[in-house]
């Protein structure tokens, strides 16, 4: 199998579980499960390259058409199960973890193997755990399976036992402005709308994690009002229902991102959604200029 280029990328940053999934590959011994113990953002980037390994005609290539369709998780192969971004608990739902399990017994659609990751893997409770078990004890050949959990202590034993377990690095040393968010100077829209990858969303993301509760609402607040300020901007120059959904879209975001850090207080998640949900937003916006051939911001 020709060397994975992405994988190889990643190798600076995660060289222990980069090197391990090499091997996998160079040895055509893929399990069936794995456990990644990470952030599911952290996790993101190795995911995605381990999916465009197995996905895409050139062995990893991360330029193709398949490379990026699954850096933009829309390759039909590859499935997600996580919490959705307005539920009122991070528990991961039964009604989430069966339809997984009647996608295992399909067969793929475009590859050899589908790949289903479960974010989180912890907040399964006991019955979502027990009924994905006997997937994991009869597994299917074109079925791989990536648990992500930065708590794995807490996903049942049962789950554990079953997934082969790989650590994953943070490599990142807080500098004295993360250990001091209120005397450091706050990101600026435009740094924020320059995130358009799963390497910015990890860069966004620790970014995020080192402020204090007060200081990312402020955060959120200050980018929400440049938002609009900017969208505002653009429909008063050329107002359109595109534009209005596009600005709807950004601004319920925010919204929601407030909402779920005062209302649940569940930061780490709440990042998570944001940051996954905006570089989301950022790449459709991207492929529209594209194709537009817009230079339009926002």
């Amino acid at each position: 199998m020709t060397e994975s280029q992405v994988l190889s990328a990643l190798k600076p940053s995660q060289p222990l579980a980069v090197g391990f999934f090499q091997q996998v590959l160079k040895s055509q011994r893929l399990s069936h499960a794995y456990l990644l113990k990470s952030q599911p953002v952290v996790a993101a980037p190795l995911i995605t390259a381990l999916a465009q390994s197995l996905f895409c005609p050139n062995g990893g290539c991360g330029a193709c058409s398949t490379c990026l369709s699954v850096a933009h998780e829309s390759w039909p192969d590859l499935h997600f199960v996580r919490t959705a971004p307005e539920a009122k608990s991070p528990i991961l739902k039964l009604a989430q973890i069966k339809k997984l399990i009647e996608q295992v017994t399909l067969p793929p659609l475009q590859s050899k193997v589908q790949i289903f990751v479960i974010e989180h893997a912890e907040n399964m409770n006991a019955e979502s755990g027990n009924a994905l078990l006997k997937t994991l004890e009869e597994p299917v050949s074109s079925s791989l399976l990536i648990l992500v959990s930065p708590y794995p202590a807490r996903v049942l034993p049962t789950l554990r036992s079953r997934s082969q377990q790989v650590a994953l690095q943070v490599g990142h040393s807080p500098s004295s402005a993360d250990s001091n968010p209120e005397n450091a100077d706050l990101w600026s829209w435009e740094q924020l709308e320059a995130i358009i990858n799963v390497e910015g969303q990890l860069s966004l993301y620790r970014y995020l994690e080192g402020l204090t509760r007060p200081v990312l609402v402020l955060q959120m607040q200050l980018w929400q009002k440049a938002c609009w300020q900017r969208l505002r901007g653009h429909l008063q120059k050329k107002p359109s229902v595109s534009l209005l959904r596009r600005a709807q879209a950004y601004l319920s975001l925010f919204e929601q991102t407030l909402e779920t850090l005062s209302v649940y207080g569940n930061t780490k998640l709440a990042l998570e959604f944001f940051c996954g949900d905006f570089v989301r937003l950022r790449r459709q916006q991207s492929e529209r200029r594209n194709l537009s051939g817009s230079a339009a911001s926002v």
